[in-house]
């Protein structure tokens, strides 16, 4: 028997959590007042008691209305409610946009969601929102939406190679052109000015020919997203701008959390407090002194927060700007000599436990005439645009290395190996090991492990030493390698 999974309706629990939240601020504020009148305390007591409950009970009430299920039929699916069940066969669906978020735990995927939109032919429910989690490797709904996302692709490509149109959230698709729909309005884009496409950040992006921004930027689980990319065309044509950075691929805005904030400011606060008051009452040498330290500490955390609290990165095709409210820095990928991208995972330890509380990335370029180029951030999950970024700066290098290894130069990596002509030269009883006697590598918490096709272990090398993915970089393209990406 076909198994019900349920999906998740964002908008139903969002009204719960308002309802509740509301009951639990109306309780509050109720038996606050209290006090204000004895001889009402009882009466009051009992509308906070109503309050609460019934903003409970209508919230549960909205939320089980909201409950939706899908069940995989093998040719469809069933869509039940409710209000009962609605069968779909997969001829009906006309549109589809779906995506997997994985979290991450130590770097190894620990849980899973999917976030999808199914349109159909039926006017009784044209469109299905899903969002459902899952244990990573074991999705129930996997094999629907892989068969119905092949067979919407393979009819919108028919149906456009035959003159017809494809919509999608903001957009629509024919032979004329790209229409996108903005602001109320809707403005037409010729193919002749669509320069390529791409899924970056979770976003389907178009560009055109005269700006790095891109044209459209859709979610990556939006209606029909893989068939505009797909349509459109991935290629390495960049539009011709002045700043020589080609197009914005994504931006990372980085602000500090709520709870980081609170705590800066009650630490600002609390040593202006204490300055001002330690000068205002001051009568010795060192009561002043200790109330103009005070001063001067809570005055430059004040400014040190303003400087900081905004940081934006973009990240171009061929380089990156740094941007913050008092500076803003940029880097050409033509000027990178040398990175290293290093991946710390935190743990707290409490009561003997440990959990994982986050992973703190450091990302160094090392540039030719200018120093060094770093930007730091914190996540809990694993950052693919970012190292998205790391990856095409490697294959940059690695061309280049290339280069000067097949002009028969010696090229040094990281932990003693170096690219030679013929092989690798490796520290160690093993000293020098031709290309084609490297099986491959495996990369596992932060080390990586060159294995020979006997299957004894060549070199290891740290993950975070400068060079050390232009290095892999080039690596895969000397030897046929057989990789196990544990990481």
């Amino acid at each position: 028997m076909a198994q019900k999974i349920p999906i998740r309706e964002p908008k139903a629990e969002v009204l719960f959590a308002l309802l509740a939240v509301f009951s639990l601020v109306s309780g509050v504020i109720m038996s606050l007042a209290v006090h204000l009148d004895n001889s009402s305390r009882g009466r009051i007591g009992l509308v906070t008691t109503a309050i609460v409950v019934g903003g409970f009970a209508v919230g549960w009430r909205l939320a089980r209305r909201g409950r939706r299920w899908l069940t995989d039929t093998g040719s469809g699916f069933v869509y039940h409610s409710v209000n009962g069940a609605i069968k779909f066969d997969d001829h009906e669906v006309v549109g589809i946009g779906s995506h997997v978020l994985l979290e991450y735990a130590s770097g190894v995927p620990v849980s899973a969601a999917r976030v999808a939109v199914i349109a159909t032919n039926n006017p009784v429910l044209p469109q299905i929102e899903v969002r459902y989690s899952f244990e990573p490797e074991a999705d129930p709904l996997g094999f629907l939406f892989d068969r119905l996302g092949g067979q919407v692709r393979q009819e919108s490509l028919a149906t456009f190679a035959a003159g017809g149109e494809i919509r999608g959230s903001g957009w629509r698709l024919n032979a004329d052109g790209l229409y996108v729909r903005a602001a109320g309005s809707e403005r037409k884009i010729p193919f002749a000015h669509l320069v390529t496409a791409e899924v970056i950040d979770r976003h389907a992006c178009v560009w055109g020919r005269s700006a790095p921004e891109p044209l459209v930027r859709v979610p990556e689980e939006s209606l029909n997203a893989a068939i505009l990319v797909e349509i459109i065309g991935t290629s390495d044509f960049e539009p011709e701008l002045k700043s020589g950075f080609g197009r914005l691929l994504f931006e990372r805005e980085r602000r500090w959390s709520p709870s980081s904030l609170l705590l800066w400011w009650l630490g600002t606060l609390m040593l202006l407090g204490m300055g001002g008051t330690a000068l205002i009452n001051s009568r010795a040498t060192g009561t002043l002194a200790f109330g103009a330290i005070a001063s001067f500490l809570g005055v430059a955390l004040s400014l040190y927060w303003f400087a900081s609290r905004r940081t934006v990165l973009r990240a171009y095709a061929n380089g990156l700007r740094v941007a913050q409210p008092l500076a803003e820095r940029e880097v050409c990928f033509d000027e990178v000599i040398s990175f290293a991208y290093s991946v710390v995972r935190q743990h707290v330890t409490t009561n003997h436990v440990t959990s994982y509380v986050g992973t703190f990335v450091v990302f160094r370029l090392w540039l030719r005439d200018r120093g060094t180029f770093c930007y730091e951030f914190s996540t809990t999950t694993r950052d693919r645009a970012v190292e998205m970024i790391r990856d095409r700066l490697a294959r940059r290098l690695a061309a280049e290395w290339r280069r000067q290894v097949f002009d028969k130069k010696l090229r040094a990596w990281c932990s003693g190996v170096t690219f030679t002509y013929k092989g690798l030269s490796v520290p160690g009883r093993h000293g020098f090991v031709p290309y084609k006697q490297i099986a491959g590598w495996a990369v596992h918490d932060g080390i990586c492990c060159v294995r020979g096709t006997d299957g004894t272990e060549l070199a290891t090398l740290l993950c975070s030493e400068p060079d050390f993915y232009p290095g892999l970089n080039l690596l895969d393209q000397l030897i046929a390698p057989k990789k196990e990406d544990e990481s």
